[in-house]
């Protein structure tokens, strides 16, 4: 279990540690921090949109759980890269739904993602390629932190990506105040 020390803390060094609050539009992470957005609801219908440039395979965003994916325990929904591909995972406590782009991303460029909730049709848009599936309707993802860049797993180990995320939206607001857990910069 981790915990994230929510007292405000905004330093200009490139670097913000554990604790902090950062207060940017784009966020790196080199496998040692992930940033939180504290007590996020989604409801049925919601909107996350960034901008993503990664450079190696990982856990990009979750909200909900906790739980795994092998014994999901509560519903989540959580965003990876591997192979080059990006892979939505969404679980409603009924049906575990997954979906996947085609096209492989090019590490070295920035990305446009989007992830839409409408009653029970989820979609994934990455850059110009769009997927979606359909959920059971009704079940929600109760209010939560959402992990960015990765989080705490298994006895206190963490997960964490390497590459960046910028322009963070939900349901169009941007995004600007992220809690730091572990280390991560501000310049990509």
């Amino acid at each position: 279990c981790f915990v994230a020390f929510m007292y405000e803390k905004f330093r200009k060094a490139e670097k913000n540690e554990s604790g902090a609050v950062m207060k940017s539009s784009t966020l790196k992470f080199d496998r040692n921090g992930f940033a939180t957005i504290p007590n996020v609801f989604t409801g049925e219908n919601y909107s996350i949109e960034f901008d993503l440039k990664c450079s190696i395979a990982a856990m990009i965003m979750m909200i909900g759980g906790p739980a795994t994916i092998k014994n999901p325990s509560e519903p989540f929904m959580s965003l990876w890269l591997d192979s080059g591909k990006i892979f939505l995972i969404h679980n409603d406590d009924k049906k575990l739904t997954s979906l996947k782009t085609d096209k492989i991303v090019d590490l070295e460029d920035w990305h446009t993602i989007e992830i839409t909730r409408k009653g029970n049709v989820i979609e994934l848009i990455v850059d110009d390629q769009f997927v979606k599936g359909t959920i059971e309707s009704g079940h929600v993802i109760k209010r939560s932190d959402m992990f960015v860049g990765g989080r705490m797993i298994n006895d206190g180990k963490m997960i964490s990506m390497r590459g960046c995320v910028r322009n963070f939206k939900i349901n169009g607001a941007e995004i600007m105040s992220f809690n730091v857990v572990g280390t991560i910069s501000e310049t990509c």
